[in-house]
């Protein structure tokens, strides 16, 4: 989008999809507000059937930038509509390139931006490509064809003789027990970012019931984990928002940051504390941290347990005396 944009076209993504996108959500927010998008991409959350189909008639295109993929109904969805795709190989069983739409290289910005710039320059190409998708459709997928193939699918593999029913048998333990390990993949990586997210909240507040005296308020970088405020000391998030919840994606630039952090200083904040899972922030905003040694005073600084500025030029020998 942004690559688009630099190039003229006026541009607005509107993405449809579930509320809850994990990790992946703060990472796309940070992404938007990084690249500077706000006016330009729109997470709309869930949708019903109907507002997809809406949606589909709104659109110039559908962008799917996916670099693991299915059969993908949606770009299907749209190829039903008269909709042209721009997507990358990894639904390029479901997408004809050069007929009802345009294949890029997966993780290829670039040829992606390419193609958007050519398809917003040229609406006979992309009145030529829905077209080819709404045949498409028509022709290949039309409902009771599907479920004849699926039947005939289903009576052939019944009818078989080419294996024995314990081979069958082993074939469909098989996939069970791989859909199972897959599943425990995926538990084993949300277990091992919660044990991350409790041993660096511990770590933490070991820092904080060092070096920040009773009573002092904190401020926390976080991503809104509420545990990480649990320190003993009036917490907030940070950054967050007016009513003092999480502001629900990081700072767009330093200064940025840097506005939130001397306002809430001013309304009483004393401390603010880095875990050692946002330590990033330092190097990412380095004008943030230009700003903190400034303005403040750096007391520790621990890549394994996190770091905490006073905001307030003192000696921190002193400050670790008055903490004792």
């Amino acid at each position: 989008m942004r690559l688009a944009r630099e190039r003229g076209i006026a541009v607005e993504y509107r993405i449809a999809g579930a509320a809850d996108y994990g990790e992946g959500l703060i990472e796309t927010l940070f992404s938007i507000h990084d690249h500077g998008l706000q006016d330009t991409v729109e997470l709309l959350g869930p949708v019903s059937q109907s507002d997809v189909r809406e949606l589909l008639g709104w659109a110039d295109l559908l962008l799917h930038g996916a670099v693991s993929e299915g059969f993908c109904n949606a770009a299907l969805e749209a190829q039903a509509m008269a909709v042209p795709v721009v997507g990358t190989e990894a639904i390029a069983e479901n997408v004809i390139d050069g007929e009802t739409g345009l294949i890029a290289p997966t993780r290829d910005a670039v040829a992606v931006a390419d193609h958007l710039e050519r398809l917003a320059s040229r609406p006979n190409l992309r009145r030529r490509l829905g077209a080819g998708g709404r045949r498409r459709t028509v022709e290949q997928f039309r409902l009771e064809d599907q479920i004849e193939r699926f039947s005939a699918w289903y009576r052939e593999l019944i009818a078989t003789g080419d294996e024995s029913s314990e081979l069958r048998t082993l074939r469909v333990q098989l996939r069970r027990d791989q859909r199972r390990l897959e599943e425990l993949v995926v538990e084993r990586t949300r277990l091992g970012r919660d044990i991350e997210r409790r041993e660096s909240a511990t770590a933490m507040k070991e820092l904080v019931d060092e070096f920040v005296p009773d009573g002092e308020r904190v401020l926390v970088v976080s991503r809104g984990d509420a545990s990480l405020l649990d320190v003993g000391r009036p917490t907030g998030h940070f950054p967050q928002t007016s009513s003092g919840e999480y502001l629900g994606h990081h700072p767009a630039s330093s200064r940025e940051a840097i506005e939130q952090l001397e306002q809430l200083r001013a309304e009483g904040a004393s401390f603010v504390v880095f875990p050692r899972t946002a330590l990033w922030w330092l190097e990412h905003y380095r004008g943030l941290r230009d700003h903190l040694e400034r303005s403040s005073t750096l007391l520790v600084l621990d890549d394994a347990a996190g770091a905490v500025f006073h905001l307030a030029q003192v000696d921190p020998g002193a400050a670790r005396e008055e903490v004792a």
